[in-house]
């Protein structure tokens, strides 16, 4: 791995994030076949957010004064915020323009940023005056690399959906533990299984 590192929160947190992939990579290499060995987009967020989570939850344990306890709990949330909710609008603007595709509907840069637009102001409440919406958010979908790849978000949303189904940090923290101890794995979806 190699990061930027300036001894922030943020930047443990991207060291987690990231060791996740870095152990769910040589795990998933050491492990299986090479022709089986690279993981689908599906799980390729389970171990980097499980280390996210591992994180918040020690640094909760070890902090006690309220206030950074507070901003932790701001940032974590912020970030779910992210997953969730910015991951669900964007696979619903990645959906809607491969339908326009199948349909043969033009997509010009004009007509994908008038679909963003009316989608971002859907679900930040725009028209009802929740949170206002600027002009210049209409083209923010082309500097946002996961749409040049097919279904990426898609797929990320059905991970997340996955994540917060059946993993919550706390249980997580316990199965670690038991892998440790037992060196056996637990019961978990098959697809992520496979990949371990």
């Amino acid at each position: 791995m190699l990061l930027n590192y300036n001894g922030t929160y943020n930047d443990m947190s991207t060291v987690a994030h990231e060791f996740g992939h870095s152990m769910q990579s040589y795990l998933s290499n050491k492990n299986q076949p090479y022709a089986t060995s690279q993981y689908p987009i599906f799980v390729a967020e389970v171990a980097s957010t499980f280390n996210e989570a591992l994180l918040i939850d020690y640094m909760l344990k070890q902090i006690k004064d309220d206030n950074a306890r507070l901003s932790l709990l701001g940032s974590y949330l912020e970030n779910i915020k992210g997953t969730v909710f910015r991951q669900t609008q964007f696979a619903e603007f990645e959906l809607r323009i491969h339908e326009m595709a199948e349909k043969g509907e033009p997509l010009t840069g004009d007509v994908l940023n008038k679909v963003y637009d009316e989608i971002v102001k859907k679900y930040y409440g725009h028209d009802k005056n929740v949170c206002i919406v600027d002009d210049e958010i209409k083209a923010e979908w082309m500097y946002i690399p996961h749409f040049y790849y097919n279904f990426y978000v898609i797929n990320m949303q059905l991970h997340t959906q996955h994540h917060l189904h059946y993993l919550n940090a706390r249980l997580l923290v316990i199965k670690r533990q038991q892998i440790s101890i037992s060196n056996s794995s637990p019961p978990v979806d098959p697809i992520i299984q496979f990949h371990y």
